[in-house]
């Protein structure tokens, strides 16, 4: 299977995940539970991964995960078929630059999101025009991994051939 095809399948689950969490929290009600059925697990620990798992979540939480004959799948639950696939946690990306125009902004988070990148951290040296992107990701306005950021930064001048450059406000 391609690289393509997993990006494609990963971006597809983790989609419905946060509809589905995003759903239920606007409705204020108990969410419809998610079986994803038949997937392979890599759960993070450093466990090995268990092939044929079933992880059952409802709303933002996980209730049950592992091997298909130990994890009850709820009568009432939607059943994502995930047979053939692999099924691991969000990646954290610790050190990006949010510098991109403001209008490949959004079209950047959400890729991110599809890469399987469910958290982001920006190490800086953000342009002012992004800051609205971080506080529209957290008021769920478009779809993309939670946002952080230190912020706008300073450099001295010419760290490298086009890089934004923040000169402190002081007589020095």
């Amino acid at each position: 299977m391609t690289t393509r095809a997993l990006t494609s399948i990963f971006a597809r689950v983790a989609a419905l995940l946060i509809v589905a969490a995003a759903s239920a929290s606007r409705a204020g009600a108990q969410a419809r539970p998610i079986a994803i059925d038949g997937a392979r697990l890599i759960d993070g620990t450093g466990a090995a991964p268990i092939d044929d798992a079933v992880v059952v979540t409802s709303g933002d939480r996980i209730l049950a995960a592992g091997p298909r004959g130990r994890v009850r799948i709820p009568p009432d639950a939607a059943v994502v078929d995930a047979r053939g696939r692999v099924l691991l946690p969000g990646l954290v990306d610790v050190h990006c630059h949010i510098n991109q125009p403001p209008e490949e902004m959004k079209r950047y988070w959400t890729a991110q999101l599809r890469w399987g990148v469910t958290t982001m951290r920006s190490a800086g040296n953000d342009k002012p025009e992004t800051v609205p992107f971080f506080r529209q990701t957290r008021e769920g306005a478009f779809l993309a991994p939670r946002a952080y950021t230190a912020g706008q930064g300073f450099n001295v001048s010419g760290p490298y051939p086009g890089a934004p450059t923040f000169k402190p406000k002081s007589p020095d």
